[in-house]
């Protein structure tokens, strides 16, 4: 049984595309690339939560963040009580 030499332009199989089909030297396989401006949810989601908002606290008006006013909103729920477990993404 003969082995085939590595890297020879029969060598054909998962990952190892034929020779004819593969991208050129300094060719990119993305020409048009990431439109420029683009943005994914997370930035869009930093975005939101970090508007100001005016809240009430007990007379008093008060400017927050959106994410601070969710914050605010989960420990008075916790104080009246509400042991709905809430599942917070601590990696933003």
């Amino acid at each position: 049984m003969a082995k085939r030499k590595t890297g020879s332009p029969e060598d054909v199989g998962y990952g190892k595309p034929p020779v004819s089909s593969r991208f050129r030297p300094g060719v990119s396989g993305n020409p048009g690339g990431r439109k420029k401006g683009s943005r994914n949810v997370r930035t869009e989601l930093e975005e939101v939560l970090n508007r100001a908002l005016e809240v009430n606290d007990n007379g008093k008006k008060q400017v927050v963040t959106y994410r601070q006013a969710m914050m605010l909103r989960w420990v008075q729920e916790a104080i009246k009580g509400d042991t709905r477990d809430r599942e917070v993404d601590r990696s933003i």
